[in-house]
């Protein structure tokens, strides 16, 4: 409300698109909900693994994109934690 006085903005993870729910699970997807609803929802319907970290290594969608280093994080994560 008062530009003359605003020298910088930092904008911190604004949200630079819109998209609805339904757009979002529609292919090709959006990394939110592939790599954080999906994610979580599946850790809050489990019950194998306690900490939400570990089992974020495990199914990540982020670490699915590193193929055979994926495992090596999880476990890396695990022993970490």
């Amino acid at each position: 409300n008062d530009a003359e006085r605003v020298s910088a903005c930092v904008l911190e993870d604004p949200p630079f698109f819109r998209v609805t729910p339904v757009e979002m699970q529609q292919e090709p997807g959006c990394f939110s909900w592939k790599d954080g609803f999906v994610v979580t929802h599946a850790f809050l319907r489990q019950g194998d693994v306690a900490d939400p970290t570990v089992y974020y290594a495990q199914h990540s969608y982020l670490f699915s994109l590193f193929g055979e280093l994926r495992p090596k994080i999880a476990e890396w994560t695990a022993q970490e934690r």
